[in-house]
């Protein structure tokens, strides 16, 4: 062969992983944009936005004067996105999800080179991360297809050129065996089916979800598995793997701080591991192999902590502004069942575990620290949550999935699992494991695709995106149409600037009253705000004079009680209002601190002043 040949051999799979990537969160995403417009999705756009007006640092969209509480680096690219491109926060977020999974396939494919050189074994262990977690519901659900959905479209009478697909997929959306059970709390027990478990959310036991959501988890999740690469399985260049390590843990955590947090666990595991082969080799007075020296240990160790110091200035304003804490679950706060159901998808990554322990003495330094790792990610899954009421554990049980992987490549690798016996055996060995690993993952990546395209919520198209515009989608009733016309209104005839008292509604509302574009003043009471030491009150208020403006009162109790919060009330500010059956609005001069901007059949914008 060639060293052409072999050349391109080497590069197509890392290649192929990344178009794979791309293409995957642009179908499966961007066929279902109403995927990344949830109350999430809307709140984190509302960032971008303040950041495209100038608004730098931002604030809290759903508090004002409250200081922004996610950090938002991450949301300022998506706005250099949104300006360069003329493109909205949801279609950026696309793209960003899109090379957060290119990317991690490729750091992971990178990584499994370290273990073997069969090409289709290393393709099929880049998607075990997505069958790992909870692999009982993605088997329940595939007997399911198999034994029920598949024969009742092949006994059923449908145009051909409509294809199985579609039918599978209406099947999919109105079979009575995929009712969902819980919509507060990801059901991780086996017992139920996987569209119980998965439910299309955020907390969902499978990692392939976060690729479609809109966060900056994936982003940092790239990131994540390429300095787990860089810092166990590249050596030499000690100052340059340095300051590369120093670099991802600074992008991990100013995107996403969970990931740097799970990231220094795996740094201490590396000290631990390699601190030990070293003082073992040392003790036992034989010459020091250079891949253990004590500079390749501490400079790697010192390159990631020198990352985290550099991003405290922008970690620690945020932090302060979210005040949230830390708790150790235990029996008697009410979340210990909350960590059983985690622990349910915890399953096979503590089997691994047990596997690796007996085999401990076969496996290499690299393996043992994948080991500690996926052991501390778990643990910590299913012992903090972090802060509380908005508990972020979840995403530790998914980051267990990138060492898992590499350490069942590791056992599958060991002598008496993969590598000694009869001629052949070995390479028939990996052709079985390939085969295995490679259908477990196709099958995980082929039914969340069902599951996405099937669920009736991903197929509403609430909003729709033009350039720098959201609009509410045109409906049928005349209620959501006068709504959508008084939000662009807003948007059209309002300074970017502006501030607006908006009807706070439950979360993920089929109708969320954000503006994107302008600030809101208060917003339900949920985990980005229930932090916030004000928000009650300013919820209260908020509230108070959306009532006294749809019945034409603005009095001086409410004008006390708005002046009497910690806020600094901006000139342009707005309230949108329903209109009470039959009363048309306020005219000017009828209500003092209120001047009617705008109104339609069913709402009404009032300019507000005076206090």
């Amino acid at each position: 062969m060639s060293e052409s040949t072999r050349s391109l051999r080497s590069v197509l799979p890392p290649l192929a992983l990344m178009a794979f990537g791309i293409a995957y969160v642009l179908f499966i995403g961007g066929a279902s944009s109403r995927v990344m417009q949830s109350f999430h999705g809307l709140h984190h756009s509302a960032y971008v936005y303040q950041i495209v007006n100038g608004i730098i640092p931002p604030t809290n969209p759903s508090s004002l004067g409250e200081p922004a509480n996610f950090y938002w680096v991450w949301h300022a690219c998506l706005a250099l996105g949104v300006r360069i491109f003329d493109r909205t926060p949801f279609e950026m977020s696309l793209v960003s999800n899109a090379l957060g999974l290119a990317g991690f396939l490729v750091a992971l494919w990178l990584a499994t080179g370290h273990y073997t050189r069969n090409t289709w074994l290393r393709l099929a262990v880049c998607g075990v991360p997505f069958f790992i977690l909870n692999p009982l519901g993605l088997i329940q659900f595939a007997l399911r297809l198999a034994g029920v959905w598949l024969p009742e479209i092949y006994r059923a009478e449908f145009d051909a050129s409509t294809g199985a697909l579609p039918h599978l997929v209406e099947i999919a959306r109105y079979h009575p065996s995929l009712e969902m059970v819980d919509h507060s709390l990801v059901q991780l027990s086996p017992r139920l089916g996987l569209f119980e478990s998965v439910e299309l959310s955020d907390r969902a036991g499978h990692l392939i979800n976060k690729f479609l959501n809109f966060n900056s988890f994936p982003i940092a999740l790239a990131v994540f598995a390429t300095g787990q690469w860089l810092l166990l399985h590249v050596r030499g260049r000690t100052r340059l793997r340095a300051v590369l390590l120093a670099g991802a843990s600074f992008v991990m955590a100013v995107t996403s701080p969970l990931t740097a947090v799970a990231f220094g666990m795996t740094v201490a595991a590396f000290a631990l591991v390699e601190g030990l082969e070293w003082s073992a080799v040392r003790g036992g007075g034989e010459a020091s192999p250079a891949r253990i020296d004590l500079q390749s240990i501490v400079t790697p160790v010192l390159g990631c902590g020198v990352g985290v110091l550099l991003a405290l200035p922008l970690l620690l304003p945020v932090a302060s502004a979210y005040q949230g804490r830390a708790t150790i679950l235990t029996q008697g706060n009410g979340l210990f069942a909350h960590a059983v159901l985690l622990g349910w998808a915890l399953v096979p990554v503590f089997l691994l575990l047990g596997l690796a322990v007996f085999r401990r003495s076969h496996l290499p330094a690299s393996a043992r620290v994948h080991a500690l790792s996926a052991c501390a990610y778990g643990l910590a899954a299913m012992l903090l949550v972090a802060p509380v009421g908005d508990p972020n554990e979840y995403k530790f049980a998914l980051l267990s999935a990138f060492p898992s992987a590499l350490l069942l490549l590791a056992l599958l690798s060991t002598p008496s699992l993969g590598g000694q016996g009869p001629p052949g055996d070995g390479e028939r060995r990996t052709q079985v494991a390939s085969l295995v690993l490679g259908l477990m993952a196709v099958l995980s990546l082929c039914v969340m695709a069902l599951l996405y395209h099937a669920t009736p919520w991903s197929q509403e198209r609430q909003y729709v995106l033009r350039g720098t515009t959201t609009e509410l989608h045109p409906s049928y009733t005349q209620k959501k149409r006068d709504l959508s016309a008084a939000y662009a209104w807003l948007r059209t005839s309002t300074p970017v600037t502006a501030h607006v008292f908006v009807p706070a509604l439950a979360k993920d509302e089929s109708l969320i009253p954000v503006i994107a574009q302008r600030r809101v003043v208060a917003q339900l009471a949920s985990p980005f705000t229930r932090a916030v030491s004000h928000h009650e009150a300013l919820l209260a208020v908020n509230q108070a004079l959306l009532r006294g403006a749809a019945a034409c009162e603005f009095g001086a109790t409410l004008v006390e009680d708005l002046r009497a919060l910690p806020v600094d009330w901006p000139d342009d500010l707005y309230a949108l209002v329903e209109t009470s059956a039959g009363m048309a609005a306020c005219r000017e001069g009828t209500t003092a601190g209120l001047a009617l901007a705008y109104s339609n059949q069913t709402y009404a914008v009032y300019r507000v002043s005076g206090f």
